[in-house]
């Protein structure tokens, strides 16, 4: 199964989007330019302490995630200390959630294997 990237979410969109009363339809670069200026601006607000909430898709905030201890894979006894930081999270909504409905655990769980060993052999 392929990742979707931003062209091709770009193309999604454009199909389903029809022209308004005068014909007009935006091209590729309009709706990427949307698509970067949307996350963009979510970057920016939650960079400034403020909780983003698309209604009913999805809500991105932040959490201050506690330090911690770490080691470096493959060297035996190495321990580091991992500092505090501010990490984005992000809460899926309810049309969210019922589009990942129609992924079983069993699917999900033969996806991420092919994943996991598509990421080793690269």
């Amino acid at each position: 199964m392929k990742n979707i990237r931003k062209r091709e979410l770009i193309t999604q969109i454009l199909s389903e989007l029809e022209p308004d009363e005068n014909g007009y339809k935006p091209d590729p670069i309009m709706v990427g330019n949307i698509i970067e200026l949307l996350f963009c601006k979510i970057a920016h607000d939650v960079g400034w302490g403020r909780d983003v909430a698309l209604r009913d898709l999805c809500s991105f905030t932040f959490i201050v995630k506690k330090a911690r201890r770490g080691h470096i894979p493959g060297i035996k006894g190495s321990c580091l200390e991992i500092p505090e930081q501010v990490i984005l999270k992000f809460k899926p909504g309810r049309r969210m959630r019922e589009g990942m409905a129609r992924l079983t655990v069993d699917e999900a769980k033969k996806i991420l294997k092919k994943k996991k060993s598509h990421n080793r052999h690269a």
